[in-house]
C-alpha cells in the first residue's frame, strides 16, 4: 500500500523529513570499497582456519586424555568404564582454501587422529634399526 506523502506536506516539513513522491525507492546495497571487503573476507577465512586448527588441537588433546585414562586401570575401574569406552570415527574440520584464481572455497579437511601414534611407531622403528646397525660391526669383531 502506497501513501501519497505530498498531502502531508505540513507535517513532513515540520519534522524536517524530505518530501517523498508516491513511489518506492529501491534498496541500494551499501557502497563499500572492494579492497576493504576483500581484505575482510580474507581475514575471515584466516580466522576460520585458525579456529579449525584450535579445534583440531582440542580434539587431539581429548584423545590424549582419553588414552591416559585408558592406561590407568585404577581410574577406569573407579569410573566403571569398560575397555571400549571411547571410540573414534573419521572426523573433519572446516577450512577455507584460496584457489590460484583468488576465489575462496569453503570445504573440510580430515583430522588424522592416529598420526602421532604412527609417527611414534615410525620413530621407534628407525631407532631400533639404527641401534641394530651399530651392533652388527661389534658382532663381527667378536666372531674373529
Amino acid at each position: 500500500m502506497l501513501k501519497d506523502y505530498n498531502n502531508n506536506r505540513s507535517n513532513s516539513s515540520q519534522i524536517g523529513a524530505p518530501l517523498v513522491h508516491a513511489a518506492i525507492i529501491p534498496l541500494q546495497p551499501e557502497q563499500v570499497k572492494p579492497t576493504g571487503t576483500w581484505e575482510t573476507l580474507a581475514a575471515q577465512a584466516r580466522q576460520i582456519n585458525r579456529m579449525a586448527q584450535e579445534l583440531e588441537e582440542a580434539i587431539l588433546e581429548f584423545k590424549a586424555i582419553a588414552g591416559s585414562i585408558h592406561n590407568h586401570p585404577a581410574e577406569s575401574q573407579q569410573k566403571s568404564i569398560s575397555k571400549s569406552w571411547c571410540k573414534y570415527f573419521a572426523i573433519s574440520v572446516p577450512c577455507v582454501r584460496q584457489r590460484t584464481d583468488k576465489t575462496f572455497v569453503m570445504t573440510t579437511r580430515k583430522v588424522d587422529l592416529f598420526r602421532l601414534e604412527r609417527e611414534a611407531a615410525s620413530l621407534a622403528q628407525d631407532l631400533r634399526d639404527k641401534n641394530n646397525k651399530k651392533r652388527l660391526p661389534q658382532v663381527k669383531r667378536r666372531q674373529k
